[in-house]
């Protein structure tokens, strides 16, 4: 050690410098005091490190609870659901639903669920509503759910809204505001809105008659499986409605569907590939005989062909159309063969003259057409329809056949009518009609 007054050396024990006499410890003052002030300070931080981890602590103590409480509030119990918690209280709803088939408190929970937005809740309530399970039955309270849900793009409650207004149930029937739902939920890929949307295309209702469109959804739904929309690709690929006439093609669409179990089309399949044996569909099994009617010979030498018809009907020329009616009074009705000549250009297709017939049915009343087959009779390319539809004066439903014949300069039409609920049984007036039918030299 070194004295700090006089700079001598002092030994380390000692308490006053030999030399000058002054005490020693003054020169050892100042480390020592430093070292006092670390201790000290090392003792502060030790505090207020404690200080600051029994805070942490607390604060670590007091997130559970935060977090216990919010795990609560997820999961309501089931005796007293929490009214703030939509999902949960539509989860409830389901479990009421399935487990317990507690229509009413299902009801209740799906509705409290409803009332905060939860969409599939919303449309939930609407099916509940329509099928008054668990409340009464109300088609109104029904649209008014179906609509909160389709509004936030529910698929489903899309289609039952355009159900709901096909149908006219609760509300006026509205075509064009069903039109509208099921292309909102067909876009969105549903297969039943897609083929339904072809149907209202095909037969003009709620939209413009546009056989294209109608075949692009019934592709859309047939694509997905829908035996239904199969069916209806066939019957338009067989009738030429919106693409060229074509066998094949309708045939392959009918044996999807028939593979599905699809009853119509299976018929459809049989008819196809028995018209190598009989140009027109074959009549009702029991029919009455030819003979109960006599028949004779009918030429028209303006229009060049001839046939057998009844000798007792009479006979009418209305322009280029003659009229043959009869009646049975056994059965008190009246049904009519009528012979229709149109002048045809290079540009007169059969299919144009066939659509044209279309348009004239589709202003009918109740209008429905039923087939339509590209056949071949008398050597020339013909096409058959059917179609049904209600007369206005008597109020009664009528069906219609009708043959159209392409020649050389014409079109011949050949039509048979008559009440539906007979027509079959006299069907054989027409087939005897059609297949006695010539050209003459």
């Amino acid at each position: 050690m070194t004295c700090k007054k006089c700079g001598a050396s002092i030994k380390t024990n000692a308490k006053f410098c030999t030399s000058c006499g002054a005490p020693a410890a003054s020169g050892t003052e100042q480390p020592i005091q430093k070292g006092r002030d670390l201790r000290r300070w090392l003792s502060w931080g030790l505090v207020s490190a404690g200080m600051l981890g029994l805070i942490f602590v607390i604060l670590l103590n007091i997130k559970p609870d935060r977090q216990e409480k919010a795990v609560a509030r997820d999961t309501p119990k089931v005796a007293a659901p929490e009214k703030s918690n939509g999902n949960a209280l539509f989860l409830l709803g389901l479990k009421h639903l399935k487990e317990s088939k507690d229509y009413k408190k299902a009801m209740e929970c799906f509705r409290g669920a409803a009332e905060q937005g939860h969409v599939n809740a919303q449309y939930n309530v609407g099916v509940m509503y329509e099928r008054g399970k668990g409340i009464t039955q109300d088609y109104k309270e029904a649209l008014k759910w179906y609509h909160k849900a389709a509004e936030q793009g529910n698929v489903n409650a899309q289609y039952n809204t355009g159900i709901i207004y096909f149908n006219g149930k609760g509300v006026p029937q509205d075509y064009k505001e069903a039109f509208k739902w099921f292309h909102k939920a067909a876009e969105q890929g549903y297969a039943n809105a897609q083929y339904n949307i072809g149907v209202m295309y095909e037969r003009g209702k709620g939209i413009n008659q546009d056989y294209e469109e109608a075949l692009k959804w019934y592709h859309k739904a047939a694509g997905q499986g829908k035996a239904k929309a199969q069916h209806n690709m066939g019957n338009m690929y067989a009738n030429g409605l919106g693409v060229p006439q074509d066998n094949k093609k309708a045939e392959k669409w009918f044996l999807m569907a028939a593979k599905q179990g699809f009853e119509l089309s299976k018929k459809k399949l049989e008819s196809m590939r028995s018209k190598a044996s009989s140009p027109l569909p074959s009549t009702d099994k029991v029919k009455p005989l030819d003979s109960a009617l006599k028949y004779s010979e009918y030429k028209n030498t303006k229009y060049n062909f001839k046939a057998l018809l009844p000798s007792t009907w009479e006979s009418e020329v209305k322009g280029s159309a003659i009229i043959f009616s009869g009646a049975k009074n056994t059965d008190q009705f009246s049904t009519t063969i009528n012979f229709q000549v149109i002048p045809r250009t290079s540009k007169t297709s059969l299919e144009g003259q066939a659509q044209k017939i279309r348009e004239q049915w589709a202003n009918m009343k109740n209008f429905k057409l039923l087939s339509q087959e590209t056949v071949n009779l008398t050597g020339k390319p013909a096409v058959h329809m059917l179609a049904s539809f209600t007369v206005a004066s008597v109020n009664k439903i009528y069906n219609q056949e009708q043959v159209i014949i392409e020649h050389t300069n014409h079109h011949y039409f050949i039509a048979y009518t008559a009440p539906e609920a007979l027509f079959n049984k006299y069907r054989y007036i027409m087939n005897k009609t059609v297949e006695s039918f010539q050209f003459l030299k």
